[in-house]
């Protein structure tokens, strides 16, 4: 499997706090059957969330050379907290996409809405990025009224889920807008989300998935779209629900 959204850059947000923790977490992800691994640490403008892509490139680097021993592939980008002004963070090398694909991984407020959220993504769209919306299952907006899944879905959006939903990491609201999303086959992405070790149940989320959509269809979102992501190809994005 590939984790396109983790926390595991020390140091850096309120993911791992030590490189021994970055390890750890590593080696928990290749215990549950990950090969591949995005770091993602938070980019969040005005806030000590803030460290620019080239400032944790030397951090990656000393990580990538600890576990250099162990069968994994990582990669550096980040999970960017929604702003106007995204698309010059961009260009000035502050964020990054994804393995330098035209996917990009936004954050949205878990409260409340954003008044510009459409422009940004029309923006983006425009320059040819493809937002990765994380977590939507968390954002209390969809919670209370699901519906409003179609301001996202009127632009050319991927929707991670996050695994530990499935198992009530992040409360039973969570839990049922996760299932929903599944039931209507409107996630093209699985993640982990994962910020400390031993934290999250992975193999109990997993399991509990599969048995809730099926082998092929787990592995269509945790191994088959992440990698055409990080590999910059086209993966099928389904908004057909509020079409149809």
């Amino acid at each position: 499997m590939i984790d396109l959204h983790t926390h595991i850059l020390f140091n850096t947000d309120d993911g791992s706090k030590s490189i021994e923790d970055s390890v750890s977490l590593i080696k928990e992800e290749i215990d549950n059957g990950f090969k591949k691994i995005v770091l993602t640490p938070h980019y969040m403008e005005n806030t000590k969330y803030n460290l620019t892509y080239l400032e944790n490139l030397n951090k990656f680097n000393e990580l990538k050379d600890q576990v250099k021993d162990l069968d994994i592939e990582l990669y550096l980008s980040n999970e960017i907290l929604v702003t106007e002004s995204i698309i010059d963070l961009i260009n000035n090398n502050t964020i990054k996409e994804i393995n330098n694909s035209k996917y990009i991984l936004i954050e949205l407020p878990l409260n409340g809405s954003i008044r510009y959220l459409s422009t940004v993504l029309f923006n983006l769209n425009t320059k040819g990025y493809i937002p990765i919306i994380a977590h939507p299952e968390r954002y209390v907006s969809l919670q209370n009224k699901k519906e409003n899944i179609k301001i996202l879905l009127d632009y050319d959006v991927i929707l991670q889920g996050n695994l530990g939903s499935m198992i009530g990491t992040y409360g039973n609201k969570s839990k049922k807008l996760y299932k929903w999303f599944l039931k209507n086959d409107l996630y093209q992405v699985l993640s982990t989300d994962i910020h400390r070790p031993n934290k999250i149940n992975i193999k109990k989320a997993l399991k509990k998935t599969s048995r809730y959509i099926g082998k092929n269809k787990l592995d269509l979102l945790t191994n088959i779209n992440p990698n055409n992501i990080i590999n910059n190809l086209d993966i099928e994005i389904n908004n057909k629900y509020f079409t149809k």
